[in-house]
Order: C-alpha cells, then structure tokens, then sequence
C-alpha cells in the first residue's frame, strides 16, 4: 500500500497520512501480533510491489495528447453522467491522427460532449477531433478536488467536444455479463418504478443498488448534512443485513450437510450483489469480509474481522491500486476499523442490562465507533460535521433493514400482483417516514457545522491520539483521553471562529466575472454572463460556504458603478467598463481584464494592478486568476 502512495510525489503529503496511520497501528498492537518479524521482512517487498505496480495504472502524462486540436478513435467504456447541455462518459483511445496517418495509441480520457440528443451508449466507437487539457482545479475557496477524484479512476486528460465534432462509427454491443447486468438493472428499475412509484423509487435505487442519479439535490444534502449518506451507497451495512436475511430464510431450510448448500448459494448471492451494484470498493470490501465469515464457519475455522478486513483491501488494491486515492475507499475502511476496535470497547464500558436499552444503543454505538476513525479525515475533505449524527443512525437502524428487506422481497415477487402491491405500499410508506425523519433533524439548530479547515498536521496529530487512546480507553484513564483531545478541539476552533469571521473580497477562477466580499457572514456577489454566470456563481458561492457561511446577496453585473462599505473607513468601489471591471480599495486600484482584446495592457497596468482571466504576455500582470483566486483582506 505504501509502495502505491508513494508512487507519484504530490500525493505524498495527502495520502501519506493514510500509511502512516496503517503503520502506526501496527506498531501499537506489535504485541498482539505472532509474527512481528514477519511483517518487518515482507513489509518492505509490498511496498515495491505496490510500486511496481502503479507503472500499469496511474496515467502519465502523454505528450501526445494536448499539443494541436487533431482526430481520434475511441470506445466509450463508461457513461458518466447526461443532462440538458452536457454528457460525460469515459473513452479509451485507440488511434490518433499524426501527419496524415492513423498511428495507435491508449489512454483513457473523460469526453464531455455537447447534448444534441443524440445518445451514446457503452462500447460505442467514436471519431472525434478537439484538444485534451488536463484535469485541473481552479483553486477556488472549496472547490471539490477533481483532479485527485479523476486521478483515482485512471484518467488524467479531458476534451470538451461540440455536436460537430463527433460520429458514432459502429454501435457497440454488450458482452453476455453486461447483458445479464443491464437486463437485471431494467427489471429492478422497472419493478420498483411499478409498486413503489416515481416518486419514492429512486430512494430505494440508491438504498438497494447504489445508484443516487435520480435523487434530488435537497434530498442528497439533507441526507449529507445528517451524516446518513451512507444509506445511500450500498456498503457494509446492506450486506450485512442481506447476509442476515439469507442467514434466516435458510435456517431451517437446510439441515445437516444442507447447510454447506446453503452456505455455497449465499455465496453466489453476495458476489451476484456485488455484481449488480457495479463492484463499488465498499461492497467489495463488506463482500469479501462476509465470504472469508460464511467460508470460516464452512470449516469450522475461527474468523477474524481485522484480517478479513486487511484481505479485502488487499484484493481490492491488487484489481485497482488507484482505489487507494478514492475518497470512499479511504472513509469505508476506516469506518470499518473503527467499528472493530472502539466498539467493543463501548460495550465493555457501558454495560446496560436492559435488553431493550441495549438494542437501542447498539446502532448509536456502531456510528460513534465509525465516527471516530471518519471524523478527522472527513473534515479535511468536506469541512463540515453532523452535530445530530448520533440522532439521525438512530433512524438509519430502524428502517435499514425494513427497507432493503421488503426491496429485495419485491424484486423476487415482483411479477405476483397481489403479493407486490401491499409490499410496495409499505415500502413507499417506509421511503415517506424515513425521508421525513432525516429532514426533520436537518431543520435543528446548528444540524450541520460548517467552517472547519483542518491542517494535514491536525489530522496526523488526530490519528496519532485516537490510536494511543484505545490504550486509555481500555484502562479507563478518562482524564487522559481528555487531556489529549482538549487540544486538538481548541486549534481546530481556533481556525473555524477565523473562517466564520472571514472578512476579504475576492475574485472567483472562472469564465465569467464573479466577485463576492465577505464581510464576517454578511456576503455579496456580484456575477456576469447572465443566467449561465449566475447558475455558475451560486455553485461558486455554495463551495466557499462550506469554509466560510453566510448570508449572501447574488447582484447581477450590469454597466454602472457599485459602493459596498466594508466598514466605516473603507469602502469598496466596483465600476463595470465594457472591457474590464474597475475595482477601488483604499488607495489601490485594480482592474479585471474581462475582454482580452484591450489595447495597450502594459500602459493599463501601470495605473491599475492588472488582474486577468487567462494568461496573457503583460509582463505587469498583478494576478492571473488562472493559477486560483484572488484573495484580499478586507
């Protein structure tokens, strides 16, 4: 794993934290380990391997690909997304075009193609032409990662093609597995469309197989702000409770060696699952766990959940190294080891004799195990936390197994009308309820917070304590535990009340002008471009939010002069010129060049610090927002 992580050296110091946490385990439970030695020999030859490794997945820069706009022959492996302007899939390169021949070549690329509604489908091949950039992020104040979350599919180049630019030459066709996938997805779809409705199937699509695409946005950000997204992707969670519900049609189904039958098709039935939910690193991961289970028992051998736990990463890591940067392949794991290591910890501590009290406490228990390994990791990449987490898994143990039970039993009874209609019913009802109970405990006060911006230093200094605390834990030495996280929870706070009170103006990395000033929560943006440059400056403003909330005024850009008083010295002056936008603050003055084609730009710029959209050969350029926002403090 190491080996992997240390593959290419900018993801040294992002991923690093994930080995050295791996590492730093083992050298706490060193003495629960037989063979210490073992691991210090093979240790470092799977650090090689894994390097080695990466020579056949991580994609390189290919000085092919990005010089001139030329033409080229793909398949489409994967469709990625469709809507009303753009759709996306993934193309694996086969031929381009150099000097009048065709000459091969590979590599996998994301298209984002122009919608003319034409529809493109797997195994599709295409002839295009355009210009490949690489994936890149604007560094903007927020900004989802792309390039790592493209990186850990394989894919370093992308291509905007317009409705001119690309031929379908042969419609591809599904292999006999994709057949059998596809057709199996329809009849799902179809079947939970039928007796659950339009409006509550795609819930169940989510919970069941995985697929979130038809969800809406304020259904996906409530389930986020709960800390319940999980339920929306098919993890460790659904197979256990599939596993329980096989475990209990067969117990008295099959007896003596019936019961080696029934271990085999549950086998079959797991990795089928797997199959059809698209072999996502969670369900893999939960998968392989509950097949080495069902196998131990199968012969009578003892199963242990951390070294099934460690073989599922490994298979997953030997099919793909890349899953390794994949966020959800990080949060699962280390959910898992959570669960395994400090929740039985709680039970031991908090001993309840009330069967009733027990079972209610045994879902919160899970997700604070969960979270403890999750947090710190999760506020690097999303800068948020759930306060009513605790409260809303409440919710997520109560109907997870209503849900996917009754799912599965109407996909099996689907064609029996009078057994699938009330079987529908109470799924629908359940979708409802459940629904209603997640955007219930999103309306409480301070539900999500927002603001959190930990340093790499804050979360290896985290791990490090969570992994010294299981040893105080064990030994009740609760003022320990304290002491150690009262630090970490005061720098942390520290950052936040500088975010909350975040006071500057900037201006956004994107193709229409868009300017927000921040004044400590009280925000206004002011965006070009019309409805495209507003739609774009509210997906801007709602990424900056997650640093720094607020209320926010959304002002179109229109020719005139604008006054915003910062406070009660300065003011803020924006004039809006036709080929540039005029920007006054105390004795500075700066000017954001919107049309290229000004004359004169180093005489410009000796009056004004010059601020362009793209890089341009002045060498006066005060900032070129190409290289990320502008940022100045107010």
């Amino acid at each position: 794993m190491l080996g992997i992580l240390l593959f290419e050296s900018p993801f040294v110091v992002g991923f690093t934290l994930f080995s050295i946490f791996l590492m730093l385990s083992a050298l706490v439970f060193r003495k629960k380990l037989e063979n210490f030695q073992f691991y210090l020999l093979f240790g470092p030859l799977f650090t090689l391997s894994g390097y080695l490794m990466m020579n056949n997945y991580y994609p390189l820069e290919n000085k092919e690909l990005g010089q001139v706009e030329t033409f080229y022959t793909g398949k489409i492996v994967e469709q990625m997304s469709n809507d009303k302007t753009w759709n996306s899939a993934l193309v694996e390169l086969q031929s381009i075009r150099k000097n009048k021949t065709w000459e091969p070549t590979s590599e996998k690329v994301l298209l984002v193609i122009e919608n003319s509604g034409i529809t493109y489908a797997k195994n599709d091949l295409l002839l295009f032409n355009g210009i490949f950039n690489t994936i890149q992020v604007r560094n903007n104040p927020g900004e989802f990662n792309a390039t790592m979350y493209w990186l850990s599919k394989g894919v370093r180049y992308q291509a905007f093609i317009g409705e001119n630019q690309i031929r379908v030459l042969q419609t591809g066709a599904l292999n006999w597995l994709e057949n059998v996938l596809e057709q199996s997805r329809n009849y799902s779809n179809k079947m939970l469309e039928e007796w659950i409705g339009e409006a509550d199937a795609p819930l169940i699509k989510a919970i069941l197989l995985g697929d979130k695409s038809d969800i809406d946005i304020q259904t996906k950000r409530a389930f986020i702000n709960t800390g319940t997204m999980h339920m929306l992707a098919v993890s460790g969670l659904h197979i256990g409770v599939i596993v329980m519900l096989l475990g209990l049609f067969f117990k008295y189904l099959f007896f003596h060696r019936g019961r080696h039958i029934a271990s085999i098709i549950m086998l079959v039935t797991l990795w089928f699952y797997a199959f059809l939910t698209g072999f996502s690193a969670s369900v893999v991961r939960a998968v392989v766990m509950f097949s080495i289970l069902i196998l131990a028992r199968f012969i009578n051998r003892d199963y242990q959940p951390i070294n099934a736990l460690s073989l599922s990463a490994f298979v997953i890591l030997l099919i793909n190294p890349l899953s390794i940067y994949d966020i959800g392949f990080q949060l699962s794991y280390l959910a898992m080891v959570g669960i395994f290591v400090y929740y039985p910890l709680l039970e031991s501590v908090l001993t309840i004799k009330n069967k009733f009290i027990t079972t209610v406490w045994q879902g919160p228990a899970v997700g604070l195990a969960a979270q403890v390994f999750t947090v710190p990791i999760s506020l690097y990449y999303f800068y948020q936390f759930p306060n009513y987490f605790f409260l809303s898994n409440l919710g997520v143990m109560l109907f997870s197994g209503i849900m996917l039970g009754f799912s599965i039993a109407l996909l099996l009874i689907g064609k029996v009308a009078i057994i699938a209609a009330p079987v529908g019913w109470i799924l629908a009802l359940s979708c409802v309820v459940f629904v209603g109970f997640i955007a219930w405990i999103e309306t409480f006060y301070g539900a999500v917070a927002l603001g959190f911006s930990p340093s790499v230093w804050w979360v290896l200094l985290t791990y490090i304590l969570v992994l010294i605390a299981i040893q105080w834990v064990e030994r009740l030495k609760w003022i320990w535990v304290g002491l150690g996280v009262l630090p970490l929870l005061v720098w942390i706070q520290l950052e936040r009340y500088d975010n909350l009170n975040k006071q500057e103006w900037l201006i956004f990395n994107t193709n229409h002008p868009t300017l927000l000033i921040n004044n400590a929560g009280q925000q206004m943006c002011f965006y070009g471009g019309g409805e495209k440059g507003k739609k774009n400056a509210l997906r801007l403003v709602d990424d900056y939010q997650k640093l720094h909330p607020g209320k926010v005024e959304f002002l179109p850009l229109e020719k005139g002069v604008y006054q915003v008083f910062s406070n009660q010295k300065n003011t803020l002056q924006i004039i809006n010129k036709i080929s540039f936008l005029e920007i006054k603050y105390k004795n500075d003055s700066y000017a954001l060049v919107v049309n290229n084609s000004i004359k004169e730009l180093e005489e410009f710029s000796r009056k004004s610090k010059l601020i362009t959209m793209q890089p341009l050969e002045v060498a006066a350029t005060f900032h070129d927002l190409s290289k990320g926002a502008l940022r100045v403090e107010l």
